[in-house]
C-alpha cells in the first residue's frame, strides 16, 4: 500500500472507530496497517484493544503473533498463535510459522512443542506431522520420527486421490524387470508425467547401487502427480527417504538368471553405441564390470556376472526389499509385483498396481505388449532363455545361489 492510501486507510478506521468505539475488527486492522508501517509499539496496543473488546477475536491475536515473531519473542508469538488455535482450531497451523525461526535459533523444544500442539489439535496436519517428524530425527526419536512421517504422507495422498488427483506413484524396480516399460504404460494409462526431475532424482553409485537424490523439499509437502522410476536400493537411506516421500511402494522384480542376461546383453548394446558411457566410463565409474570385459566372449561375460557382478548384487537388492516389508519400522505398504507376470498375464499385474494405490481400473487402457529387438535378449519375453543360454556348470552355480526364500516368494524354479 502506498504512503497516500495508507494514510487514508489510517483516517478512515479512526474515524470508523471514533463513530463506534466498540468496532473491534478496525482496531484490528488498524494496527496491522501501523505495524505494516513500522510503527510497532502503536500496532501492539491498538491491536490489544481490539482484543480487549472482543477476547475472542483470532485474526488480533495472530496479527499479535506476527508481530512477536518479528521481533524474535518467541514465547509471546506462541502465546498469541496458541490463543489463535483455541479459538479458531482450523488456524491452528500458525504455530507452525514459528518453527523454521525456532531451528535457527536451536530451540528445538520449542519447535517441538508447537509442531506437538498442532498435531494434537489437527492429527491429519500434513505439515505438522512432517515438521515434528524431522525435530524428532534430530533428537534421536527415530522411530517415532517415521511412524510421523508415514501419518504426513498417508493423509497427503488421501486427500490428493478424494480431490481426483492420482499423487506419486513410487515404481523401484530391479534392472532389466521392464522397468522403462511398467513405467510409461502407468504414464501413458494415467495421463500422469514420469519423474519429475528437478523435484528427485536416482544417482548410481555402482551396480545396482542406487541412491535417492532429493533436489527439492516441496515433493516432500506437495502431492505431485507423477510416476517416479527408480532402481533404487534397499540401503538405510533409501529407505528412509522413501519413508519421508511416499506410503507406499510398489518394487517390481525378476529372477535374477533371467535379468542378468538381458544385463549383459544391455551392456553390450551401450558399448557400441555413441551415446552412452565408455567402457573406461563403465568401470571407472559404476564399477560394473572389469576392464577386459567387452573383450569377453559372451560365456565370459555370463561366468562374471554369476561370479561377481549382476547376479549376487541383484539377490541381496531383492532380498534387502523384502526384508523392508518385513520390518516394523519400515512403514509404507510395499507391493511387490514381478516381471514373470508382466509376460503372462499383464491386465492382472496392472489391476493390481491400481487397485493398490486405489486407482480406477475401467479406464485404465492396457498397453501394447513389447517389441523384440532382432538379434537380442532385449524384450524377447522369456522367463527361462537362460536355461539355453548358460552353460550346464553355469546353471548349476546361478541356482545355488538363488535363496529358498526368493524361489518360494516369487515361484522362480530352482
Amino acid at each position: 500500500m502506498t504512503g497516500d492510501r495508507a494514510d487514508r486507510a489510517r483516517e478512515a478506521y479512526l474515524q470508523a472507530i471514533k463513530i463506534n468505539p466498540n468496532f473491534y475488527e478496525a482496531y484490528n486492522d488498524l494496527g496491522k496497517l501501523l505495524f505494516a508501517r513500522g510503527q510497532v509499539a502503536e500496532a501492539i496496543a491498538i491491536i490489544q484493544q481490539a482484543i480487549a473488546i472482543n477476547p475472542k477475536l483470532a485474526a488480533a491475536y495472530y496479527n499479535l503473533g506476527n508481530i512477536r515473531l518479528q521481533q524474535s519473542k518467541f514465547d509471546l508469538a506462541i502465546q498469541s498463535y496458541e490463543q489463535v488455535a483455541e479459538i479458531q482450531p482450523d488456524l491452528a497451523e500458525a504455530l507452525l510459522k514459528l518453527v523454521p525461526f525456532l531451528r535457527i535459533n536451536n530451540e528445538l523444544d520449542k519447535a517441538t512443542y508447537c509442531c506437538q500442539r498442532v498435531v494434537e489439535i489437527n492429527p491429519n496436519s500434513v505439515e505438522g506431522n512432517f515438521l515434528l517428524a524431522d525435530l524428532l530425527i534430530m533428537q534421536g526419536r527415530h522411530d517415532e520420527a517415521l511412524r510421523r512421517y508415514y501419518r504426513s504422507n498417508k493423509v497427503k495422498f488421501a486427500a490428493a486421490r478424494s480431490r481426483g488427483e492420482i499423487g506419486a506413484i513410487c515404481l523401484c524396480a530391479l534392472p532389466k524387470s521392464g522397468t522403462v516399460y511398467i513405467a510409461n504404460a502407468l504414464q501413458k494409462g494415467l495421463n500422469i508425467p514420469g519423474s519429475p526431475t528437478d523435484l528427485v532424482g536416482c544417482v548410481p553409485i555402482g551396480l545396482l547401487d542406487y541412491y535417492w537424490q532429493i533436489k527439492s523439499p516441496e515433493i516432500y509437502t506437495k502431492p505431485v502427480s507423477c510416476v517416479i522410476t527408480v532402481h533404487t536400493n534397499p540401503h538405510e537411506w533409501n529407505q528412509f527417504t522413501t519413508m519421508r516421500i511416499a506410503d507406499r511402494l510398489l518394487v517390481n522384480v525378476r529372477d535374477p538368471r533371467q535379468a542378468l542376461l538381458s544385463w549383459v546383453d544391455h551392456l553390450n548394446r551401450t558399448q557400441q553405441s555413441r551415446d552412452v558411457p565408455t567402457q573406461e566410463e563403465l568401470f571407472f565409474k559404476f564399477k560394473c564390470c572389469p576392464a577386459d570385459y567387452f573383450s569377453l566372449s559372451i560365456s565370459e561375460q555370463i561366468s562374471h556376472e554369476i561370479e561377481s557382478g549382476f547376479l549376487p548384487k541383484a539377490i541381496q537388492w531383492i532380498e534387502g526389499w523384502l526384508d523392508a516389508e518385513e520390518n516394523p519400522s519400515f512403514y509404507p505398504e510395499i507391493l511387490f509385483t514381478k516381471h514373470e507376470d508382466l509376460v503372462s498375464d499383464p491386465k492382472a499385474l496392472f489391476e493390481s498396481i491400481l487397485n493398490f494405490y486405489e486407482l480406477e481400473k475401467s479406464n485404465f487402457p492396457l498397453p501394447e505388449p513389447p517389441k523384440f529387438m532382432e538379434g537380442t535378449h532385449y524384450r524377447k519375453g522369456r522367463v527361462d532363455e537362460w536355461r539355453e543360454v548358460f552353460s550346464p556348470q553355469q546353471i548349476e552355480k546361478a541356482s545355488s545361489l538363488m535363496p529358498k526364500r526368493l524361489l518360494e516368494r516369487f515361484g522362480w524354479q530352482a
